[in-house]
């Protein structure tokens, strides 16, 4: 390559070391591939040097392109267009923000292909990632390209959605749990993350229908939305706990939900009698880590 190698150290500092080479460029066969233009991918990559390559890359092979660090803004700009064709997401987004992105994506988005990028040493997250299609880095144009593009092939039927993985606890099982939430979105997303733990979930709409469930049927615990209409999540704590109290039966633990983190709601929610304070957006281990504490 007729380059130089060399070194330059300084005693109690340290060395550097240098190189030079003359390298062939290396061109990419514009006939070997044949980008679909009209391919809309979106991109999860916390990294923001990583993110702008692949963006770069996948913009040369003639991709539309989204990028984001975080899965919440996707999910944000997502709910504003018409669904992507392929969502690209790095395995340095975590395993439980994986979970829950697969989880969603299954209610509201079930035909977007999924692919996440891993380094070979990756082995721990890809046992339990709830993702089916992997590209191991580094990245090379024609490899990714043939790999996105395999995804769409008829015969591929591999990335069909999955439920995200969740470790099974009897005890977590056994409990009958009632849901108070008047948002159906809301309402989709925290059953699909109990039916992942295997819970036998009721889910109503409003205080009122809480209430009347609850004088019905038995529950061991009741999560709880603070911002509803007519009833609000604290006056209906507050009537299903005095219910209880005027009966003389066990009351369930209820555990508020609310996307508000200020501390005067958080004081509201034990003073009425709730157990515990979880703020949105809700995900599966949230979700387990209070029922294991409270079953």
């Amino acid at each position: 390559m007729q380059g130089k190698i060399g070194v330059r150290s300084t005693l109690g500092r340290g060395s550097v070391f240098h190189f030079n080479a003359q390298l062939d460029q290396v061109v990419v066969d514009s006939q070997s591939i044949l980008p679909i233009v009209n391919r809309q991918v979106s991109i999860i990559q916390p990294f923001k040097k990583s993110k702008s390559v692949l963006q770069k890359m996948l913009k040369s092979l003639h991709y539309k392109t989204h990028a984001f660090d975080k899965v919440v803004q996707f999910l944000e700009y997502q709910q504003t267009v018409n669904p992507v064709d392929l969502l690209i997401v790095d395995c340095n987004i975590g395993l439980e923000a994986s979970e829950d992105l697969q989880a969603y994506m299954n209610v509201y988005y079930p035909t977007v292909k999924i692919l996440c990028l891993i380094q070979l040493s990756d082995f721990n997250f890809i046992k339990e990632s709830p993702f089916q299609e992997f590209y191991h880095k580094p990245l090379k144009y024609e490899a990714l390209y043939h790999k996105i593009e395999g995804l769409f092939e008829p015969q591929n039927n591999t990335n069909q959605p999955v439920q995200a993985k969740a470790t099974k606890s009897a005890k977590i099982n056994k409990a009958k749990v009632m849901v108070v939430e008047d948002d159906i979105i809301n309402q989709k997303l925290i059953r699909r993350f109990l039916n992942n733990l295997e819970v036998d979930v009721e889910i109503v709409s409003s205080g009122f229908e809480a209430i009347d469930r609850i004088k019905k049927y038995s529950f061991d615990i009741i999560f709880m939305d603070l911002q509803m209409p007519e009833i609000d999540g604290l006056e209906t704590t507050e009537r299903i706990l005095a219910y209880f109290k005027e009966t003389d039966l066990t009351p369930p633990k209820i555990i508020g939900l609310s996307a508000n983190i200020l501390d005067k709601d958080i004081e509201q929610s034990f003073r009425v009698g709730m157990v515990e304070y979880l703020t949105k957006p809700i995900s599966t281990q949230k979700l387990k880590s209070v029922l294991e504490k409270w079953t």
